[in-house]
């Protein structure tokens, strides 16, 4: 992979590397360039999406969607920022695992913001689509592997945050599965797999109802 710099720009995201490989856009993405998309929630918390630089209108619909999304983030009532850990000898672990979830969760959210505009009143072109599938690869790559199990992600994280990533993640799938954009695509559970060649059986069991907890 080479990556070149354009001239007078002041920006990261100036940098534009040529793929070698296919894993952008899971088919045909050889040869094509990419530039790298910053957010940030903080000066500690920043992520670099990997979005298609040309046709050029793509660049651009996806620098006023990261816009859009910097002043959402800034019209957000202040919390306290888990990654502001004091990083002494004895904090260094929790100022890790805060960062690690802080960024999970800055990426969960551009990943929500974006499928929200997708699946809006305004028709969305086919670049805001592109951003979207661009963000759910990256947030596949870096965050879930090959497990792609974002259960198991989101049990790791604060009960706020898990609520929020899960909502983020899905709504994202919907959109994608709708223009059949899903890539990676999601493994089929064991589960439905047995039942489709009929060697299990998949129940409905009703229960818990009223508020008797008494065995």
């Amino acid at each position: 992979m080479a990556a070149i710099k354009q001239q007078g720009s002041p920006s990261d995201d100036s940098y534009i590397e040529l793929a070698s490989d296919s894993s952008q856009n899971g088919n045909n993405g050889a040869g094509l360039p990419f530039r790298s998309l910053t957010i940030s929630s903080s000066a500690k918390n920043q992520l670099r999406i990997r979005v298609p630089a040309q046709p050029y209108d793509a660049w651009v619909a996806a620098e006023v969607l990261r816009e859009e999304f910097q002043g959402y983030l800034q019209s957000k009532p202040k919390q306290d920022d888990v990654v502001e850990v004091e990083e002494e000898e004895d904090q260094v672990a929790d100022a890790s695992k805060g960062l690690s979830e802080a960024r999970v969760s800055l990426a969960a959210e551009f990943l929500g913001f974006v499928a929200a505009r997708v699946a809006g009143p305004l028709k969305s072109s086919s670049y805001e689509l592109g951003l979207l599938q661009s963000a759910w690869l990256h947030f596949h790559q870096e965050f879930l592997g090959d497990s792609q199990n974002v259960h198991l992600l989101a049990s790791s994280l604060d009960a706020e945050s898990r609520v929020s990533v899960l909502r983020s993640y899905y709504d994202a799938l919907v959109q994608l599965e709708a223009s059949d954009k899903v890539t990676p695509s999601l493994r089929q559970p064991k589960l439905i797999e047995l039942a489709a060649s009929g060697s299990a059986q998949i129940h409905a069991v009703f229960g818990g109802q009223g508020t008797n907890e008494v065995s």
